[in-house]
This record gives C-alpha cells, structure tokens and sequence, in this order.
C-alpha cells in the first residue's frame, strides 16, 4: 500500500514539474503587444527552430498580433549581430 503511494506521489510530482519546464520555454509568449506586423522579426533568445514548442510560441505570437500567416523561430544575422529571432511571416 504505502509503496503505491509513493508511486502516485512521484507520477504526479513528475506530471507538475513537465508543466513548469513547459510553461517556462514559452514563458516569452507574453511580452509582446497585440500591433506586431508580418514581416516582422522579434529578437529572442529563447526562440529555437529545432524546438516545436518555441515554433509554436513564435507562430502565436505573430497570429494573435495581427499576422494571420503566423511565424517560426529563426538564426539572423551574423558576427555581433547573430541571433535568434521570431519571424513573423510574409
């Protein structure tokens, strides 16, 4: 008995912490305002391209700031200048 609590106990302190990690990748998706145009990049650091869930953060950001087209994360630039973006699509 005491040992099927333990299980649960850790199934679900597992499950809050998956929620946390996930909340904090795209904790970004709030600071930006609701007027962010197409063709619009957005310096952030914590938009990956490889990562679906920052994609989606980016592709939110610019859908519900008024770019229907949506967007994805994106490397710009080069030397002092590289960094990643939000691109907000065309």
């Amino acid at each position: 008995m005491a040992a099927g609590i333990r299980v649960v106990s850790m199934v679900m302190a597992a499950t809050l912490l998956l929620f946390m990690v996930m909340a904090a990748r795209s904790d970004w998706l709030g600071d930006y305002a609701s007027n962010v145009r197409c063709c619009t990049d957005i310096p952030e650091g914590l938009c990956d391209p490889s990562d679906p869930l920052a994609n989606n953060a980016c592709r939110d950001v610019c859908h519900y700031g008024s770019c229907s087209k949506g967007g994805q994360c994106e490397y710009r630039g080069s030397g002092l200048g590289f960094g990643r973006v939000c691109h907000c699509n065309c």
